[in-house]
C-alpha cells in the first residue's frame, strides 16, 4: 500500500504524524473498519475508490487525493482496528452507557425502606380503617393477677391487672411492615419467646384495666404503622439533578476510558 495512502488516512482522521505505523496495517488490507454509525455506501465509496486507483502508478494525483480524503471524510468515524478484534471507539449508545436511565428498579422505589407506591397506599388504607374494635382479641392471650395499682384492700382480693400478650410472627391480621417495626422499635415489650407483652393496673376493675389495654395496644400500632414523609416536588428536582449528573460523569469516564484504550496498539499488531 502506498506511503501516501497511509498518509491520507491519517491526517483525515486527526491522527498525530508519529502515529500513522498504528494505521499501517488497516491500510494494507485495504479496509478501514468504523462502528456501525458509519453508512456502509461511504465504506463501499472509499474501497472502490482505493480498488479503481490502486494500479494506477502515480497515487499523488490531485483527483485521487481530493475523492479519497472526501470519502474519508464523509464518514463519521474511520478506526484503525486489530486483526484480533474491533478497537473501536465505542459509542456511549454501543457500550450500554445511558446518563439518563436509573433502571426500572429505581423507578419504581420510593423511599429508603425499599417501599413502592403500591406498599404505601396498602398500609395507609389499614390504618385509616384500623380501630380498637379491630383487634382480634381471640387471638390475644389474657392473663389476670393481682393488681398494685388503685383499689384499696380491694386489690387483695381481685384479680384486677390485666396481662396481655401475642406473638409477633405469628399475628397474621398486621401488616408486615407494622410486624418489623415493632420488633426493631418496640424490642423492649417482646420477650424470649417472641410474645408482645402490654400489661395495665391503672384502674379499679378488671374490664377497664383490658380497655385500657386495648387502647395502649390501639396507639401503639397506629404510631408503628405511620411512613416516612416522601420529599417534595423541589426536593425530588434537585435529587434527580445530582442522579443524572452523576449518571453522565461516570458514563463520560467510562467513555473516555475505552476511547483511550481502543488507541492502543500492542506488539503484536
Amino acid at each position: 500500500m502506498s506511503r501516501a495512502f497511509q498518509r491520507i488516512v491519517t491526517y483525515s482522521l486527526g491522527f498525530k504524524r508519529n502515529s500513522l505505523a498504528s494505521v499501517s496495517w488497516a491500510c494494507s488490507s485495504r479496509t478501514l473498519v468504523a462502528p456501525s454509525a458509519v453508512r456502509a455506501d461511504n465504506i463501499s465509496t472509499l474501497s472502490t475508490l482505493h480498488n479503481q486507483t490502486s494500479a494506477l502508478a502515480n497515487f499523488n494525483r490531485p483527483s485521487y487525493l481530493r475523492s479519497i480524503t472526501s470519502a474519508i471524510r464523509s464518514a463519521p468515524v474511520c478506526l484503525p482496528v486489530s486483526r484480533e478484534q474491533h478497537r473501536g471507539f465505542a459509542s456511549r449508545k454501543e457500550s450500554g452507557i445511558d446518563a439518563t436511565s436509573s433502571g426500572s428498579e429505581e423507578e419504581e422505589l420510593v423511599d429508603d425502606n425499599g417501599m413502592t407506591m403500591k406498599d404505601r397506599e396498602k398500609i395507609e388504607k389499614w390504618a385509616k380503617n384500623f380501630t380498637k374494635e379491630s383487634i382480634p382479641k381471640g387471638l390475644l392471650t389474657l392473663n389476670f393477677v393481682r393488681s398494685s395499682g388503685p383499689g384499696g384492700q380491694n386489690v387483695n382480693k381481685v384479680n384486677t391487672k390485666v396481662d396481655m400478650r401475642f406473638v409477633v410472627d405469628d399475628a397474621v391480621w398486621l401488616p408486615e411492615y407494622v410486624r418489623d417495626r415493632l420488633k426493631s422499635e418496640e424490642s423492649n415489650r417482646i420477650n424470649k419467646s417472641g410474645e408482645y407483652v402490654l400489661t395495665s393496673d391503672r384502674k379499679r376493675t378488671q374490664m377497664a384495666n383490658l380497655d385500657d389495654c386495648l387502647d395502649k395496644l390501639h396507639e401503639i400500632l397506629i404510631k408503628m404503622a405511620e411512613l416516612p414523609k416522601l420529599p417534595d416536588a423541589e426536593t425530588l428536582e434537585k435529587l434527580e439533578r445530582m442522579r443524572a449528573g452523576n449518571n453522565r460523569r461516570k458514563a463520560n469516564k467510562q467513555f473516555q476510558s475505552q476511547k483511550k484504550s481502543s488507541r492502543r496498539v500492542s506488539r503484536d499488531d
